[in-house]
């Protein structure tokens, strides 16, 4: 998480929920094993390499360069711009996300808390997410400040946010892990970012 430093993103798009059960089947023609099963409900249990497939699927169709968010891109977003340093919006954890005090133990459909001051909502709790870049535990010390991408080496990738388990007091805009791209986790999900949707710039 550290050393602290300036960052600055370009103006991108992001889903201001995370991709549902729904949607990645009627991308990909199959869902993996869930904890809980729902149209409504976020998709997890995908790997980093079945989410660049599923891009790869949805983009041919729609013309859209749809893609993970960056590292930095996540942040900008969960922060407000940087306005927000704690969680992912302003007040109370149990206000903003599903966490292990107010989960009930079990994933919830997307929007049920409170969204940030940019209208996305889940960032903090829910699912962990995915984002584009791969791990570096030293990247910060070196990264440019004008959209950093991550490491260009590294053999694991990089998620975010904090899940329906993970303890509110935990779940900082920038806690950060790591895990093998083809390994999955069913509190691991994703959303999408676009540089452009439709004729919208």
């Amino acid at each position: 998480e550290k050393p602290v430093h300036e960052v600055c993103v370009d103006s991108f798009w992001m889903g201001i929920h995370e991709i549902t059960q729904k949607q990645w089947r009627s991308v990909m023609n199959w869902l993996p094993e869930q904890s809980v099963r729902g149209d409504d409900l976020p998709v997890g249990n995908v790997s980093w390499v079945d989410v660049a497939l599923f891009f790869q699927t949805i983009n041919q169709r729609s013309g859209i360069a749809f893609r993970l968010p960056t590292e930095a891109q996540w942040e900008f977003a969960c922060t407000g711009g940087g306005r927000d340093k704690r969680h992912c919006g302003q007040g109370v954890v149990t206000d903003l996300a599903w966490v292990e005090e107010n989960a009930g133990n079990r994933v919830h459909p997307p929007g049920g808390r409170t969204p940030n001051r940019f209208g996305v909502h889940d960032m903090t709790g829910n699912l962990w997410e995915w984002v584009a870049d791969g791990y570096d535990a030293n990247y910060y010390r070196y990264a440019p400040r004008d959209n950093p991408d991550g490491p260009v080496a590294g053999s694991s990738r990089v998620f975010r946010g904090g899940g329906w388990l993970s303890k509110g007091a935990s779940v900082r805009a920038t806690l950060r892990y790591d895990m093998d791209p083809k390994r999955s986790y069913h509190l691991l999900g994703f959303r999408p970012v676009a540089a452009r949707v439709l004729d919208l710039r």
